[in-house]
């Protein structure tokens, strides 16, 4: 389980019970895991879904600095995957390494759960989404959003959403998560030599930018923010 052996958050009496209220079929079943069945009765763009999964939600002790970990556990993702032949389990959302679910891309979790938030916020604005997607990608085998590729292309990808100036914080944060991506070398050499019509970064002989066109614009962006803060790509991406 993803949420064994987790440096844990210490819920006062008075967050516990909010959390029962909002969600009285958690149950707190040690000091920073909570078990039990979320309840979706939400609706998106005229969509109303009710539904429910057994989840176990693992908070580490810098909440909301660092977002809880959530693995479903009632079986419903491998029911799912089984259903449309799905092998490879990120398809869904989930780390294959861990089961635990990837509810959003990382530049996006500082919006979703600012500093300040509860744990409830958590849900409301993480947690609830997901199982929302999930529901209707199990009837129509498609998200009813758009959602962002695997990984570091994901991350790319973002950024030709969301044009938005960059600090060198978020460059910092940016690289420090694209190196966790199998494929950070490539991703290295073309940050670094800004050629976006060269081999695309996912290993194909495809030109970058039409290839996967749209974390190539998002490269873009993050390379002519890397200019305006007269930042070197070279020291910023080097391998």
């Amino acid at each position: 389980m993803g949420t064994v052996g987790i440096r844990g958050y210490t819920f006062s009496e008075e967050e516990i019970v909010f959390t029962r209220c909002k969600f009285p079929k958690l149950t707190l079943v040690s000091e920073s895991v909570w078990d039990g069945i979320i309840d979706i009765d939400a609706t998106y763009n005229d969509i109303h879904i009710v539904d429910s999964f057994q989840v176990k939600i693992g908070v580490f002790r810098d909440f909301p600095t660092e977002l809880p970990i959530v693995n479903e556990v009632g079986g419903r993702i491998k029911v799912i995957a089984d259903k449309y032949g799905i092998t490879d389990y990120r398809d869904l959302h989930v780390n294959p390494r861990t089961d635990t679910i990837c509810l959003c891309v990382k530049q996006e979790e500082k919006y979703k759960v600012p500093p300040g938030s509860t744990f409830v916020d958590f849900l409301n604005n993480l947690v609830i989404p997901y199982f929302f997607g999930l529901s209707y990608y199990e009837k129509n085998r498609v998200w009813p959003w758009g959602e962002y590729s695997h990984g570091g292309l994901g991350l790319l990808e973002y950024y030709s959403d969301n044009k938005v100036s960059l600090t060198s914080d978020d460059l910092e944060l940016l690289t420090s998560n694209l190196r966790r991506d199998e494929k950070w070398k490539s991703y290295s050499k073309r940050l670094r030599d800004s050629n976006l019509s060269k081999k695309c970064v996912c290993g194909s002989e495809k030109p970058f930018n039409s290839c996967h066109t749209k974390a190539a614009d998002g490269m873009s962006h993050v390379l002519s923010e890397v200019h305006r803060l007269h930042l070197s790509s070279y020291k910023l991406f080097k391998k």
